[in-house]
């Protein structure tokens, strides 16, 4: 087993929402004239309140600290008529804000728009990123051209705490005859109320994928859920080869029936409210079927000229990103030769169960533990178990290993690994 496949996870729990590529079509870059994120923010009393500045850069504002609405608006920008432009523009939360509604008017040079957590740090300024999602943005918020809006559950908001980065992706379609100045806005609805769960991302699917050129195929990834879900919404995702996408679900593996499909349209890109309640234990599987007319086969990748088969949900509760109903052995992962970690294949299964032997699919982990073998392409290699966004201190992880946050999850997601296979990347948390 390869030394960095012990953490191969992290990159690929965040390469879901990975899909680089071209801007599209080849068009022109469009010319981009003094764009940036501001916010104001509204005091929802009686009689309205006057909406003030909050914080633009490193500019403080407070009236916003009392307001149950804060809008995140760009500064003009202009694209050239006929020309084509993926823009981010990034804002820093002074204060800690629990969203309990996403609201957007669409504005018409933008094909879709991407509102997101920056795991990692993003540029202060605005830049271009033709990409259509990064492995460390977290999703908030996203939807095709034309207005939308999200609500969460009124006992779980999506907390965001002071500090947070906040990503703006617009993809930017000029068709007018004349070039376009635009400004954009999404608003939150806030709320004071303690929440009784947090909205977190579920995500599933499979980076399994082998389409034929000029032929079709279909992928799928089943899982037994190790938890409880309450979902609200759901947010598909696949490239320019996908047709359709479904969940099947039931309390064993021949009784499923489908309980969520939708037609894939790349060019639809949004977060759909949709209300399930799956009990722990029932059996699933997320099906992605893709159509190939080109003369090049394709696989799982970043580009949107590879493929991708992804079903996340946002549910009630839990631990954000878990990735136990994701079939990661599709990726490619990279060897550190810089690193000594030949100590790993000798560790054992410690108080809490990390690092017990384990084999690819061969389930000897249980369902709080995975074994790290499932990461790797290798099929039939060995591995150790671990844990994923399971620990907030190494106490959490048991003696001999530590809890750690692998840079490829923006050190947002921590894991428990055995201290002979813990990468110096993976900074410990205590």
């Amino acid at each position: 087993m390869r030394a960095m496949r012990a953490v191969a996870w992290g990159a690929a729990v965040w390469g879901l929402f990975a899909c680089g590529g071209d801007a599209g079509g080849g068009a022109p870059t469009g010319d981009v004239v003094d764009a940036g994120a501001e916010t104001k923010g509204e005091d929802d009393v009686e009689g309205g309140g006057d909406a003030a500045a909050d914080t633009s850069g490193d500019t403080q504002g407070d009236a916003a600290d009392t307001g149950k609405t804060l809008s995140i608006v760009t500064e003009p920008f202009t694209i050239a008529s006929g020309t084509e432009q993926y823009l981010c523009m990034t804002h820093t939360l002074d204060r800690d804000v629990r969203v309990e509604r996403f609201r957007y008017e669409g504005v018409e040079v933008v094909h879709h728009l991407f509102f997101a957590r920056a795991m990692a740090p993003e540029p202060a300024e605005p830049y271009e990123c033709p990409v259509l999602f990064k492995t460390s943005w977290l999703p908030l918020f996203t939807t095709g051209a034309g207005s939308a809006e999200l609500a969460m559950p009124a006992d779980a908001p999506f907390v965001l705490p002071k500090g947070t980065q906040i990503v703006i992706q617009l993809h930017l379609l000029n068709f007018l005859p004349e070039d376009a100045t635009r400004q954009v806005e999404v608003v939150m609805d806030l709320t004071d109320a303690e929440p009784e769960h947090e909205a977190v991302l579920f995500p599933m699917g499979t980076t399994v994928i082998d389409v034929p050129a000029q032929g079709s195929a279909t992928t799928s990834q089943d899982c037994v859920l190790h938890r409880d879900l309450e979902i609200f919404a759901a947010f598909p995702h696949m490239h320019l080869l996908g047709t359709r996408m479904r969940l099947e679900a039931g309390p064993d593996a021949d009784s499923m029936q489908t309980v969520y499909e939708r037609e894939w349209d790349f060019d639809q890109q949004d977060i759909e409210p949709f209300e399930l309640a799956l009990p722990k234990g029932t059996h699933t599987r997320v099906v992605c079927e893709f159509v190939n007319d080109t003369d090049v086969p394709a696989g799982y990748g970043e580009s949107t000229h590879d493929e991708m088969c992804f079903l996340s949900f946002f549910v009630k509760g839990g631990a954000a990103l878990d990735g136990k109903c994701l079939d990661l052995s599709g990726m490619e992962g990279e060897e550190d030769p810089g690193e000594d970690l030949s100590g790993c294949k000798d560790v054992t299964a410690n108080d809490k169960g990390i690092g017990a032997p384990c084999t690819q699919g061969g389930g000897e982990c249980g369902s709080d533990l995975t074994c790290s073998s499932d990461m790797s392409d290798q099929g039939g290699t060995s591995g150790f178990c671990m844990s994923i966004a399971a620990c907030a201190t190494s106490a959490d992880c048991g003696t001999g290993a530590t809890c750690c946050a692998p840079p490829e999850g923006g050190g947002f997601i921590k894991v428990c690994l055995p201290d002979p296979c813990k990468p110096s990347s993976c900074e410990a948390v205590d």
